[in-house]
């Protein structure tokens, strides 16, 4: 998700198909990460007293699946006088909550992962990947 950081913007207010403006493509653009600072510690808390991490990392990248077949599936063409904003704020608040979700199971299963000596190690492999 933070690869796409530097285009998302671009995606949204530069091309023909939303029509927003820069401010407005701006504030839906920051939906992933509100959303990811409010539902990944409630995501950790269920996690922590139900588990189920195999399953909820499955559905996360479903999550994220969906939102990428949405965003290429979706021909509906705007104006500037007419933009669309339903799909894209709709997209970005599925990918806040893959993001939170996967962020909930992925990090806590690296140092279940390696052994203890080793996790520091996995940890920078993580992210640098």
């Amino acid at each position: 998700m933070l690869k796409c950081s530097r285009i998302c913007n671009y995606f949204f207010y530069n091309n023909l198909r939303y029509g927003m403006d820069k401010d407005y493509a701006n504030q839906i653009y920051s939906i992933p990460f509100y959303s990811a600072a409010l539902l990944t510690p409630v995501f950790g808390l269920l996690i922590d007293r139900y588990g189920r991490r195999t399953l909820l990392l499955i559905i996360s990248s479903i999550l994220l699946f969906v939102v990428n077949l949405a965003y290429y599936l979706d021909d509906k063409q705007c104006s500037p006088n007419d933009p669309c904003y339903m799909l894209p704020i709709i997209c970005q608040s599925v990918l806040g909550i893959f993001y939170s979700l996967y962020a909930a199971v992925m990090w806590p299963c690296v140092p279940l992962c390696v052994p203890e000596r080793t996790v520091g190690t996995a940890f920078g492999i993580v992210n640098a990947v």
